[in-house]
């Protein structure tokens, strides 16, 4: 007579931004929403995507940009309160803060969205225009100070299908709170600026656009959102200086938020690979990012036991690796023994996001077996014995012919409950035929 083992496996598979390397970034937040309706005045309509500076320009941020400024700006030591770096980036022309702007985009003071042709210690001669910067990949990204339409949207526009703008940049209509950790520096008896990013967050996560220092817009002769001293009024939507400010002018009070702009910026587009490596409890994941949008999106990978499509919270679990550029894995554990998975890949950046088109399924392995012996008891009867684990289940099946049949469950030795060490079950085995065996397991 002659017996065969098989310990069966089974697998089932189917299928930024140019950064200078010695400047502080400044931190933006997106500004949603290209061709927004305008407000009932006609202001704020914007035909693109943008980003906006969280904060007003610091000190700190503006003095990395060499050649950009003179040495003027003022710390704001007071006596009273000490902002030193942290502060806004106070007497600086119009200029100055263009230069800046060219800076980030271009490592160089001379060159990005201003022009000074007769060197940069001239007047700026030119500005790119939005449309120009929208189709130019002359850089990856470009920075400029903000259009009065730019800072308005980001400022007073809320989003709300039902009231799309709203009279302060809390999203409100009523005066915003005053002072403290979520208030605004308006209307202030000391005098005096805060650090850039202090007080309550505004309703599209910026700072400061209510009071602190005046924000000068990209034509030099607007400024908007007040400053310190400022009453509540001048804070609103309604309210823009246009007498105070000249271009040659650098007050103590006032400042510049930067706009950046990527060109040809669209939504990510992911696909899935395929799961390889696998076992019984792990498998390696993969995808691929085929365009970025010209932004590099982060990535998150979708997986379990039923199929979640492309509603992220179907799906059991996710695993986030972060900005992606290109091919992508990650490796998942914790699965079940022989069970068919899901998973889906799904990418984002700043204008969009996108879901791979569709789901991938793969099987996990059924867990190996450590036999530790075949021990004939008589001539029909086979001990065979291995070593459990508790927790799992196991089962015995045979079969007499590999290609044609199938396996039958032996009587009595299917779901044993398994136990920490040595298990056996005797089966009957028959003189006349060739035999083959099995044992497999399946998690409790």
């Amino acid at each position: 007579m002659a017996i065969k083992v098989i310990f069966k496996f089974c697998m089932l598979i189917y299928i930024f931004v140019y950064i200078h390397s010695v400047c502080a970034m400044p931190e933006f937040v997106m500004i949603p929403d290209a061709y927004n309706p305008s407000d009932p005045n006609g202001n704020g309509s914007i035909g693109y995507l943008y980003q906006i500076a969280k904060n007003e320009l610091s000190i700190q941020e503006f003095q990395q940009a060499i050649g950009a400024g003179n040495g003027n700006e003022n710390y704001w030591n007071d006596g009273v309160r000490t902002v030193g770096g942290n502060a806004p980036a106070v007497n600086i022309s119009l200029d100055e803060a263009k230069k800046y702007c060219n800076y980030l985009t271009s490592g160089n003071v001379a060159n990005g969205v201003y022009g000074f042709n007769n060197g940069t210690n001239s007047h700026s001669t030119a500005t790119l225009s939005r449309n120009n910067i929208l189709t130019n990949n002359a850089y990856s990204a470009w920075y400029a100070i903000s259009t009065e339409g730019e800072w308005y949207k980001a400022a007073y526009y809320t989003g709300n299908p039902n009231d799309l703008w709203s009279l302060y940049a809390t999203g409100y209509d009523t005066y915003p709170i005053h002072g403290g950790a979520n208030g605004w520096n308006y209307s202030s008896s000391e005098a005096s600026v805060w650090a850039v990013g202090s007080g309550g967050e505004e309703q599209n996560g910026t700072f400061d656009m209510m009071g602190n220092v005046w924000e000068i817009m990209q034509s030099g002769i607007v400024g908007r959102g007040g400053y310190f001293y400022s009453y509540p009024h001048v804070m609103n939507s309604d309210y823009r200086d246009t007498e105070s400010f000249t271009p040659d002018y650098e007050a103590n009070y006032a400042t510049y938020r930067i706009v950046k702009i990527i060109p040809n910026w669209t939504s990510p587009l992911v696909d899935n690979g395929i799961a390889s490596n696998i076992t019984d409890n792990a498998a390696l994941l993969t995808g691929t990012i085929v365009d970025t949008g010209n932004e590099n999106p982060v990535v998150t990978i979708y997986w379990g036991e039923i199929d979640g499509g492309v509603v992220a919270s179907n799906w059991e679990f996710s695993a986030s690796i972060g900005v992606q550029s290109g091919d992508f894995s990650t490796t998942i554990s914790g699965l079940k023994e022989n069970r068919e998975y899901y998973y889906r890949c799904y990418s984002e950046n700043s204008v969009g996001f996108d879901w791979a088109d569709e789901s991938v399924s793969f099987s996990t392995l059924i867990k190996p077996i450590n036999i530790v012996s075949l021990v004939f008891n008589s001539n029909t009867n086979l001990l065979i014995k291995w070593l459990g684990t508790n927790g799992w289940s196991y089962s015995l099946q045979n079969t007499t012919n590999l290609l044609i049949q199938g396996w039958y469950d032996i009587p009595g030795a299917v779901n044993i409950p398994g136990v920490n060490g040595e298990m056996s079950v005797t089966v009957e085995t028959s003189e006349a035929d060739k035999e083959f065996y099995r044992v497999f397991s399946n998690k409790l």
